[in-house]
């Protein structure tokens, strides 16, 4: 009966619920990583190895955003049948990401030392890893945005579960034979080098086909990268500036108490992400074949508010439970905490649906709106920051209503891509 009823279910059904199934195993694998770096590592390697991922996280941002761009586009041309553009885009792009990311390592090795003084990070082979990972997913974005575009989401699938499994492996391995930050550095290397291969791999059609010309829409492509910087730029400012604002307003035993709750957030932010994943290509091959692409989003939103609710009902009835299996630790002002996270994560990850799909059609009316949200929010934050609760109360609210604006903007009719 089960197995009819899923039979029955349309295609966008199911190709959202086999990404979330596949999404979902890889991170519960990039979960108990984190989770057995923070049972294993002192807490002077964990604040190493927190530092070296936020700067990695930083210096790989901008290239990241290559990725829905390269999706969009590849959707459209494969819509349009147009393969020898697809593979044009994908050599031509990996060239160019190939030399920035080179330059980018060169200049980061040349300043290894002068990192690990300013960092106080005693382990230079931490760094010059971390720079060897950063030169990797600045190539990937190439290759991974392909991939979805072209809809293949059983090889996406297969390199997340994949690479979250070898890096879970991996970093239980070189951490107890002594490797410290360098090996768990090292794990996420050799676990990205993986997904890289399988995508690598899966286009393999595309990346040695013979085509002669020019790419006309390479002008086109690259002024996309804009507003998509703009874009994540605001929105990860969103969901991020409050542990920065909070860490420097209160002190380091409050801040404590709201970075355990705030992991239990990020799970409510990243958990209807596949959605985005399936969503993204399909809007953007249907809005370049002028064909409605509304019914999708209402789907995918749904959807995505089905996992959000379900999943902060859990923890509203287990936030003890739920909090001493992610962070082994049962603080009462952080399972509070983690209440309102359930609510302004949740409307942040559906905020993060809109957002791709604005984008996948060409929309860029949302802009200014989440401009304007994310200086709100700063604003306020700094200026009415009288405790923990107030911080996230901002947030709430904030959240609440850029998302009515943005799912509005989304029922209308938008200009044409």
């Amino acid at each position: 009966m089960l197995l009819d009823k899923i039979r029955n279910l349309d295609r966008h059904t199911k190709d959202t619920l086999f990404v979330f199934l596949g999404a979902s195993m890889g991170n519960f694998f990039n979960l108990l990583y984190q989770l057995f770096i923070v049972r294993k590592f002192s807490p002077a390697d964990f604040a190493a190895f927190n530092t070296l991922i936020a700067i990695l996280t930083l210096l790989s941002t901008p290239i990241a955003t290559l990725t829905q761009s390269i999706t969009r586009y590849v959707a459209r041309f494969s819509a349009k049948k147009e393969t020898d553009k697809i593979s044009i885009t994908l050599n031509l792009f990996f060239r160019l990401t190939f030399l920035l990311g080179l330059a980018l390592f060169v200049v980061l090795c040349a300043l290894n030392a002068a990192m690990a003084k300013a960092f106080g990070i005693p382990d230079a082979l931490s760094i010059f890893i971390m720079s060897c990972l950063i030169f990797l997913l600045w190539i990937t974005p190439v290759y991974s945005g392909a991939v979805q575009g072209l809809e293949h989401f059983g090889v996406f699938v297969s390199a997340t579960m994949i690479s979250g499994f070898f890096k879970l492996a991996l970093v239980v391995v070189f951490v107890l034979i002594g490797w410290g930050v360098a090996g768990a550095l090292g794990a996420f290397l050799v676990s990205s080098l993986f997904s890289l291969l399988i995508f690598f791999f899966s286009l393999k059609k595309y990346i040695f086909k013979k085509t002669e010309g020019r790419l006309e829409e390479f002008g086109e492509i690259v002024r996309f990268i804009l507003p998509l910087a703009a874009t994540w730029f605001c929105f990860n400012s969103l969901v991020n500036m409050d542990m920065i604002l909070v860490k420097h307003y209160f002190s380091s035993l409050d801040a404590g108490y709201y970075s355990v709750a705030q992991m239990v957030g990020k799970i409510f932010l990243f958990l209807p992400g596949p959605v985005s994943i399936v969503m993204f290509p399909k809007t953007a091959g249907l809005s370049a074949l002028e064909k409605d692409t509304v019914t999708i989003l209402k789907k995918l939103v749904l959807f995505g508010s089905l996992l959000c609710v379900s999943a902060a009902a859990f923890y509203n009835l287990f936030p003890v439970f739920v909090l001493k299996v992610l962070t082994n630790k049962t603080i009462p002002t952080s399972i509070a905490l983690g209440r309102l996270f359930s609510v302004s994560m949740s409307f942040y990850a559906l905020i993060f649906i809109l957002l791709s799909y604005h984008l996948s059609i060409g929309d860029c009316r949302f802009l200014k709106f989440l401009v304007i949200s994310a200086i709100a929010q700063l604003v306020a934050i700094n200026l009415f920051h009288g405790s923990l609760f107030t911080v996230q109360v901002i947030m709430c609210l904030n959240a609440i209503l850029l998302f009515l604006v943005n799912f509005r903007l989304g029922l209308k009719e938008s200009p044409a891509a």
